[in-house]
This record gives C-alpha cells, sequence and structure tokens, in this order.
C-alpha cells in the first residue's frame, strides 16, 4: 500500500506512539516506570491505534491510463 505523505507522517508517528504506550505500560512493558509515565500508557497505545487507522485513508491513488 502506498500512501501519501501525510499517511506516512501519521503512520510512523502511531508506530511510535504505540511503541512507547506499551514499553510504559507496567503490567507489559517495563516494570519499574515512574508514575506519570505509568499512567500515560493506555492513551499513547489508543493514539498510536488511532493514527495507524487513520493513516489508512490517505492512499495514493492509482491513475489508469488508456489509450483510445
Amino acid at each position: 500500500m502506498k500512501r501519501t505523505k501525510i499517511g506516512k507522517i501519521l503512520y510512523y508517528t502511531g508506530i511510535l506512539l504505540f511503541a512507547a504506550g506499551f514499553a510504559f505500560n507496567q503490567r507489559i512493558g517495563i516494570a519499574d516506570t515512574p508514575e506519570p509515565y505509568g499512567a500515560l500508557s493506555l492513551p499513547l497505545i489508543v493514539a498510536g491505534i488511532v493514527l495507524v487507522i487513520t493513516s489508512n485513508f490517505y492512499k495514493q491513488v492509482k491513475e489508469n491510463k488508456q489509450d483510445v
């Protein structure tokens, strides 16, 4: 799938946010995270998933050129 420039930015930002939220989650990732980061883990995961899903709406349109 080819995405536009905005779609790529949204996709990679979403992946980074998801990874950060996953890493700061106390149950899954790092065990001894400071309190502000532990509380932000779930919103980061949700925001990352939303950005990845949103990036799917920014696909490049294929142009079919047919000569008559």
